[in-house]
């Protein structure tokens, strides 16, 4: 009898302009032929436009601290279709090419105070500017001094930044900052906890406090705040190291399209940690924050296509993903797309292109890239042989704690000899 898998709602993932794969996650039903251990099996089978339901995949990994917000009923196809609505918390204004959503349920009658800012810099003024800004200010203080924990969060916002004319002031920015997180605003237990876990904020650094106000907001359902949760776990800030609880955060902040989460989710089921290894869900999610535009996720899906991990070898995909990433000055892109310049796969041997771009890496000390350039000198590929200079680019990245290159330090300096 054949080998016969389920389709589980299968992903459908865009690789490169046009390329679309479906990906099978597993069950019974369906011959789908013989798979190796840790891979999926993707077809080029696009006429289908199946859903997707997270809530299946998330149920698996916390059966019992599902996000009560969270709809799995809404489609999150990957790579498009609607993702759930965010919050933007502070921390996070400055991407908001990456949290570019809706805030949930604005209320018309408060403003941002950018968006104040905006206005009366494009309106007639009536008065001197200082007087548009202190309306602005009276009105926020006014909303914020009846209960509004939004108005208070904006409070903290003027005062943490000097806004609206008023001068900066962090005790009074912070001070608004609890009185808002305590009435539960999601947004600004956010704010607080990044401001704990920030030694720069003028609260004394607390992690323990830190993973507590995140925890509050994250069981809300923001995003960013189960991100941080997962990072807190991973690294065991504040709490005891746990990977598979980081994992159980992320996949909750992933599944609502968050960026950093769907990256290191990715990076946890390469790696097999929290979890069993599985490359074809490494490959899904590393996706689904490549094509986003997340550097280090280029690169790695690139890495995924060099090796065959999840996917079959495919030199030209790996040298595209990793000119996206490179694009971005992804040093270990760089280093990676010297590496296939310098042994012809994917595109012919070309020392002088290998060369270029493993100086490209080296520019920011990146020590996979001086491993390189030692072994280009040390065997005159592209170059003049150089043991000396060879030595030097491999001191540069032993000094990085690279394994190889301190081989071949001692190699080199004759401290020790492979011969037996």
């Amino acid at each position: 009898m054949p080998n016969s898998k389920r389709i589980i709602r299968p992903l459908r993932i865009l690789i490169t302009p046009g390329t679309l794969l479906e990906v099978v996650i597993e069950g019974q039903g369906v011959d789908t032929g013989a798979t190796s251990a840790g891979q999926r099996q993707f077809s080029n089978n696009t006429m289908r436009n199946p859903e997707y339901d997270p809530a299946g995949l998330l149920s698996q990994l916390t059966p019992d601290t599902r996000t009560p917000q969270y709809d799995p009923s809404a489609t999150m196809a990957i790579n498009f279709g609607v993702r759930a609505p965010q919050f933007v918390p502070d921390d996070f204004k400055n991407h908001q090419d990456i949290y570019n959503h809706t805030p949930i349920t604005r209320p018309s009658a408060i403003e941002t105070p950018q968006t104040v800012a905006t206005t009366a810099a494009r309106a007639p003024p009536s008065g001197p500017v200082s007087q548009i800004y202190t309306k602005s200010f009276e009105y926020y203080l006014d909303q914020a001094e009846k209960g509004s924990p939004r108005a208070q969060l904006i409070m903290a916002r003027i005062y943490q930044q000097g806004l609206q004319g008023v001068p900066k002031d962090l005790s009074k920015s912070l001070e608004w900052l609890l009185i808002s997180a305590n009435q539960g605003f999601p947004q600004a237990q956010h704010n607080l906890g990044s401001s704990f876990s920030d030694s720069q904020s003028g609260l004394p650094q607390d992690y323990v406090k830190a993973v507590e106000w995140y925890l509050k907001s994250a069981n809300q359902g923001l995003a960013p705040s189960q991100f941080k949760l997962g990072s807190h776990y991973e690294r065991g800030l504040g709490v005891p190291k746990n990977e598979a609880k980081a994992l159980q955060w992320y996949m909750k902040a992933a599944l609502q399209g968050e960026i950093h989460s769907q990256y290191n989710l990715g990076m946890l089921y390469k790696d097999g940690r929290g979890i069993q290894q599985d490359y074809g869900l490494a490959m899904v999610w590393l996706l689904e924050a490549a094509n986003k535009g997340h550097a280090k996720a280029q690169n790695h899906v690139g890495m995924h296509f060099r090796d065959g991990q999840g996917v079959p070898t495919d030199n030209h995909q790996a040298m595209e993903w990793f000119l996206k990433a490179a694009g971005k000055r992804e040093a270990f892109a760089e280093s990676n797309i010297g590496a296939l310049h310098k042994m012809g796969k994917g595109v012919p041997v070309d020392y002088v292109k290998a060369l270029e771009w493993f100086h490209r890496a080296v520019q920011q000390d990146y020590a996979g890239a001086q491993y390189n350039l030692g072994t280009m000198y040390e065997c005159g590929f592209g170059v003049v042989k150089d043991s000396v200079k060879a030595l030097e680019w491999y001191r540069r990245a032993a000094a990085q704690n690279h394994a190889d290159a301190k081989c071949r330090v001692l190699v080199l300096t004759g401290s020790v000899s492979l011969l037996p």
